[in-house]
């Protein structure tokens, strides 16, 4: 199933915005390379990541996934 809408994280002007529920959060490259990852929930700035193509992967305590594409 899917995380609840509440729980979602987001992205906006070169930061990522994880909420709390999120356990962890991990952001690939286009290669499938992890580039970051915390088990933080705010706000998580992404400015030092070449720009590119990223793909955030959130789960939540159930094991509940979300996945976003951005785009730096």
């Amino acid at each position: 199933s899917e995380i609840a809408a509440d729980a979602k994280v987001t992205y906006c002007n070169g930061m990522l915005y994880i909420p709390a529920g999120i356990e962890y959060a991990v952001i690939y490259d286009m290669q499938g390379r992890m580039v970051m990852s915390t088990s933080e929930t705010g706000s998580m700035s992404i400015e030092n990541l070449s720009d590119g193509v990223y793909v955030v992967k959130a789960t939540d305590a159930n094991g509940r996934a979300q996945t976003l594409k951005i785009i730096k």
